[in-house]
């Protein structure tokens, strides 16, 4: 329940009278002016109150995920003024049309065709995980066309530096070919619940109720070709390496994101590794902190390597060094300074979110 999209405070009395029950929208097929296809599904009235371009959303979905995200989500912002909802499946995933070969960038000029086929000249983004990304590169990309941004769970893309690009390029020039469109690159499961306790189980971040799971799966599966059981109906080759930006890169469209954004970040989501005991998020002294482990870390790891091999950043995880997590968590305090705009704060399983200093909403994730 976030009325993030209105960049109104929010109340807790009014938190706990929203109840997010899912609400499927009508679905649609939207070929693109390239020839590719764009699923969709809307909540609303497309062409309703032309004047309110700000209150009509375009929503995208997180990496492995699809438009069924945001079927809690989107029935919640119309009943805060928003006059239309469209959630697409990005490419390769849900029941969008595959390509021979998936990079991050690429969906961005799908999403700008999507507007444009929408006939929408101006609209507001929300976007999670991997859609967060996407969305604030659309909002740098077309600034004079994105009006409002809220992003959950996402502060740029994850990035590689040269040498970090040429091991991805050797590992994925050893990938088997012919994985992309191959349904039996997927595991068949023999029913849909099964698929539901699968993509709960397999959750990269943070905890997935198998009931949340059984959205995703309602749109994200498709019958076995011997008709035995159901596979996921993403196209396999999004699993394979992908060849990711340059962090100059990652910080000009962090930096070129003009619209009002609103950050949210759970504390046991994708970024919870970056958390230090009763420092909140992106605070002050968490910010010094931060600063000050890194420069330790990165001294001693310089004079250890003679300067010949960088400290790397990485999403923390159980195999993560110490150091490689720290300039991971410092990582994200440079990005969160270019990008001016984005004020949050993060504390237990609640999150309070800023836009230009003022506190939106407090309530807890789900």
């Amino acid at each position: 329940a976030l009325r993030l999209a209105h960049m109104q405070p929010l109340r807790m009395a009014e938190v706990t009278e929203m109840k997010a029950d899912v609400v499927c929208g009508r679905d649609e097929t939207i070929v693109l002016s390239n020839g590719f296809e764009i699923a969709v599904r809307i909540w609303g009235d497309l062409e309703a109150s032309p004047e309110r371009p700000q209150d009509r959303w375009l929503a995208l979905h997180g990496w492995a995920d699809n438009a069924a995200s945001f079927d809690r989500f989107a029935p919640l912002l119309l009943q805060q003024g928003a006059t239309c909802v469209v959630a697409m499946d990005a490419a390769g995933h849900g029941r969008s049309g595959h390509r021979s070969t998936y990079h991050d960038v690429d969906n961005v000029a799908d999403v700008v065709g999507l507007a444009g086929n929408l006939g929408w000249t101006s609209f507001s983004l929300v976007g999670h995980s991997l859609g967060g990304c996407v969305a604030q590169a659309v909002a740098a990309t077309v600034p004079e066309k994105v009006l409002r941004l809220v992003v959950l769970e996402a502060l740029g893309w994850f990035s590689h530096d040269g040498k970090g690009a040429l091991s991805a390029l050797r590992k994925k020039a050893l990938e088997p070919a012919g994985v992309a469109g191959n349904k039996k690159s997927w595991t068949t499961y023999p029913d849909l619940e099964a698929c539901a306790q699968r993509r709960a189980a397999q959750n990269m971040a943070g905890p997935m109720s198998v009931e949340d799971a059984r959205v995703l799966v309602s749109r994200g599966t498709t019958p076995s070709v011997s008709g035995t059981g159901y596979v996921w109906s993403a196209d396999a080759a999004i699993m394979l390496t992908r060849i990711r930006p340059s962090e100059e890169f990652v910080t000009s469209i962090l930096g070129g994101v003009k619209c009002p954004q609103a950050l949210v970040l759970a504390r046991d989501g994708l970024f919870k590794g970056a958390s230090l005991p009763r420092l909140p998020l992106f605070s002050f002294f968490w910010g010094v902190a931060v600063t000050l482990a890194y420069w330790i870390i990165a001294g001693v790891h310089t004079v250890k390597t003679l300067g010949r091999e960088p400290l790397r950043p990485e999403i923390p995880s159980k195999k993560t060094s110490i150091g490689s997590k720290v300039a991971f968590v410092y990582l994200l305090l440079c990005r969160r300074r270019v990008s001016q705009q984005v004020c949050c704060s993060v504390f237990g399983r609640c999150v309070a979110v800023c836009v230009e200093g003022e506190i939106l909403i407090e309530q807890e994730i789900k």
